[in-house]
């Protein structure tokens, strides 16, 4: 009888222990799959701000205010807050917000929209009224513009009535 030769005999039984070996490694990964979330989440995780308004808030919003806010929030508290913003024309927003959109914060352009959303209970009745200034952020001016010669005479908006 031949014997056999060592190496297979070694091999053989690395395999069974690979074997064996096996369902406690897949069991330790599977476990570590399970509890990643919790090992990862000691970051604390940055608070998110969704935000919507009219479209020529856009600029204002994301290159100054948002930056703005979020050095102040940082060196207030330590705390990481990020901003989701949204914009376009006021009606839009609104109509967006009544539908179930996430605002967390919204400016829009006209009463009447404020009245909407607060007529769908997106915020309660007239709160914007106790604001500073009730709630109005600038007065933007309008200009009316006329045809050379202005011939029909406008000058103000009681002319346009």
């Amino acid at each position: 009888m031949k014997a056999r030769p060592v190496r297979i005999v070694r091999r053989r039984v690395l395999l069974a222990r690979l074997a064996a070996a096996a369902p406690i490694v897949f069991g330790a990964a599977l476990l570590l799959f399970a509890l990643w979330p919790w090992i990862v989440s000691r970051r604390p995780r940055a608070r998110t701000i969704v935000f919507y308004g009219f479209s020529i808030l856009g600029d204002a919003m994301n290159d100054g205010v948002f930056p703005a806010f979020q050095k102040s929030w940082r060196e207030k508290t330590g705390e990481t807050v990020e901003f989701i913003g949204s914009f376009a024309g006021s009606g839009t927003v609104t109509n967006q917000i009544v539908l179930g959109a996430p605002a967390d914060a919204a400016v829009v352009a006209l009463e009447p929209d404020a009245e909407r959303l607060a007529a769908a209970g997106a915020t309660p009745p007239a709160s914007w009224k106790s604001l500073p200034f009730q709630g109005v952020v600038n007065r933007a001016p309008f200009v009316i513009l006329v045809r050379p010669g202005n011939p029909k005479g406008i000058h103000d908006f009681a002319d346009l009535a």
